[in-house]
């Protein structure tokens, strides 16, 4: 399939966080796009502002006039209405993950994942580029405010920035050069069955970086993956001690504390953000260009405020978060 084939896709259950993300990108980039949804929810409104068709009756749509049907994880391909329509009248079904790869296969990638933290990580990530001058394409899994409530973006620039989701496995179906890994809790063992099938996954997710790996060291299911990987010349890790334990050793890392000895997990989080958002993009440039006496950023109903302390360090307060976010 050529990015021609997908100028009219058709998505079900388009309300989703992943699906309308991903609507809101394709809308961006000129997509003719329509979709069906149970449920008349605010992001639907918001969607149909922006230019989308959506149906919420399966039985009033004339199929034929699409080029793809997108489904989720979420969509029931055995009894969902629309599902056997598309098929007769042989219009493909892609998965979300296939198409946003394909889109973003236009771009430069960094992929974040992790089984916390992955859909903040990536709005800031984003943000930090979009106030470098960069233009990012975004798509993120949640409402962004700098995105004006929307959850994806095509930009103008060459990186792409997005979330990857790791519950069903399609977190391996992209190429993405630049990969931020935040960290790896045994979650959605109802796929994975078993804790070895889950760290596999995430060591094959490590392994297909062909250009940066960023990692934080200071989690348990990460240092447990890093023990199956044979490379470790991309990686670049993070962590908020000065001395990580010796597992790490020959891996490139930024150790040194801040004065304020990063005690405080919300400052940690902040700081290894940054540090591996630099590093990983290697957009010094952003640190340099745009370095405000102070800057805020807003997702959903956090607000994080950074503002400059000693030798370019970035601390954090974050006021109604939760530091486990990081």
């Amino acid at each position: 399939m050529d990015s021609k084939s997908f100028q009219k896709p058709f998505f079900l259950g388009i309300g989703g966080s992943g699906m309308s993300s991903l609507a809101f990108l394709l809308l961006s980039k000129g997509f003719e796009v329509s979709g069906y949804d149970g449920k008349n929810s605010g992001i639907v409104g918001k969607l149909i502002l922006n230019g989308a068709n959506v149906f919420h009756k399966s039985d009033i749509l004339e199929v034929e006039n699409y080029s793809i049907a997108v489904y989720s994880s979420a969509i029931r391909l055995d009894n969902h209405p629309l599902v056997k329509k598309f098929k007769e009248k042989g219009i493909p079904l892609i998965h979300r993950s296939e198409l946003l790869h394909k889109i973003m296969s236009e771009k430069k990638q960094i992929s974040i994942a992790g089984s916390h933290g992955k859909t903040t990580t990536t709005a800031m990530t984003a943000f930090l580029l979009e106030k470098c001058g960069m233009s990012p394409s975004v798509m993120v899994g949640g409402e962004v405010a700098f995105l004006g409530g929307k959850g994806g973006v095509w930009g103008k620039g060459e990186w792409g920035v997005f979330e990857s989701d790791e519950s069903d496995g399609t977190f391996n179906n992209h190429y993405a050069e630049m990969r931020i890994l935040t960290n790896v809790d045994e979650d959605h063992l109802d796929y994975y069955q078993t804790r070895e099938n889950l760290l596999n996954a995430f060591v094959r997710y490590m392994e297909g970086a062909s250009r940066r790996l960023i990692l934080n060291l200071d989690d348990i299911g990460i240092r447990d993956s890093i023990k199956l990987i044979h490379d470790h010349s991309k990686i670049l890790g993070f962590s908020k001690y000065k001395n990580p334990d010796e597992f790490t050793s020959g891996l490139s890392r930024n150790s040194e504390k801040s004065k304020d000895d990063l005690k405080n997990s919300d400052i940690a989080g902040a700081e290894k953000l940054l540090r591996f958002c630099t590093a990983s993009i290697q957009i010094k440039l952003c640190i340099t260009q745009y370095n405000p006496e102070f800057c805020i950023f807003i997702f959903k109903k956090r607000i994080f405020f950074f503002s400059k302390i000693s030798r370019g360090t970035l601390l954090k307060k974050c006021f109604g978060g939760d530091p486990g976010l990081f």
